[in-house]
């Protein structure tokens, strides 16, 4: 496949990589903000961290967004294959839920 060469719009495979983003946002919100964080170390004796530091990494997961979605809509003018709509949000995933799990 030459990925590459291949012009396209590829609007239902971008509609879907945003949806996963926002999915994936969604629990990183909910591990800092919504009780989830304890609720995935029930057994654990952790404070959870302080509330300045999770608030500046929610918004560095929504700087991360914006600008994939600023690169996919604006700036990506070749043809996204479905695979590569589903693994994109999967690498993201780290950089949300890890940051918000390890921060």
């Amino acid at each position: 496949m030459d990925l590459y060469n291949a012009k396209g719009r590829s609007i239902p495979q971008k509609t879907m990589l945003v949806t996963l983003e926002i999915l994936i946002i969604g629990t990183s919100y909910w591990i800092l903000f919504a009780g989830g964080y304890h609720k995935i170390f029930a057994n654990t004796h952790t404070s959870g961290g302080n509330e300045t530091r999770h608030v500046i990494l929610f918004i560095f997961n929504l700087i991360i967004f914006a600008r994939m979605c600023i690169t996919i809509f604006y700036l990506l003018k070749r043809r996204i294959p479905w695979e590569e709509a589903f693994t994109i949000p999967f690498a993201f995933a780290m950089y949300y839920i890890g940051f918000a799990l390890l921060g």
